[in-house]
């Protein structure tokens, strides 16, 4: 690769971080709305994250392109590059600790949410997997944005309904929350079929047996 095109990669990698850098500005404060329940600066909030999230969507995809049209050999060294560090000349140096620092602030994005990152669409690990109590934290929140929507869902629904001259009642339904591996959930439902026969077992056995079995 030239030193044009590492330079091309590094600026992409900086508009990155700049575009993280304000989005984590804005998780945070959107962060502090919520405990102070100050619904204003939620909504408002909200509508301000957009624009970085979609910037820093087009960007990353740029950059995925822009790897896509090099060369075999040229994606191969920047694989090796990324992964194991050892940067061959200027080029790929700035490259690589642009790159890194976009991967660290990535990192303390990832963190303040309390996530694995696979469920935010990043494979840093093979073995990353959600524990209960991180299931049970994004379970809350969840429910908490569900009881921030629901009224304005159903307001919205409301005024159409009204506007269309067919005024009524409205209810949001909800899917339920599913968050565990299914492969967990599945073990725990025959477990508990297990306990179920055994169970229905000791009812159905003679109650004189274990007299006997006791005085044996």
């Amino acid at each position: 690769m030239t030193k044009d095109d590492w330079l091309e990669l590094t600026v992409l990698e900086r508009k990155k971080y700049n575009y993280l850098v304000e989005l984590q500005d804005l998780t945070g404060q959107l962060a502090e709305s919520l405990d102070r329940n100050d619904q204003v600066s939620v909504r408002m909030l909200v509508a301000m994250r957009q624009d970085p999230v979609r910037l820093l969507a087009e960007v990353d995809n740029s950059g995925k392109v822009r790897r896509a049209a090099l060369s075999e050999e040229d994606r191969r060294r920047t694989g090796e590059l990324l992964k194991e560090g050892q940067p061959r000349d200027d080029g790929e140096r700035v490259f690589l600790e642009q790159a890194q620092k976009t991967r660290r602030l990535l990192e303390q994005v990832v963190a303040k949410t309390g996530l694995p990152p696979f469920l935010l669409g990043l494979s840093w690990s093979t073995t990353e997997r959600m524990s209960r109590q991180q299931a049970d934290i994004l379970t809350t929140e969840l429910e908490s944005y569900r009881g921030i929507l629901t009224p304005v869902v159903e307001r919205i629904c409301r005024m159409v309904l009204d506007l269309a001259g067919t005024p009524g009642e409205v209810e949001v339904l909800w899917d339920n929350i599913s968050l565990q591996d299914e492969t967990e959930l599945a073990q725990a439902r025959y477990v508990n079929a297990q306990a179920a026969v055994l169970e229905q077992q000791l009812k159905e056995e003679p109650k004189g047996t274990e007299r006997r079995d006791s005085h044996g």
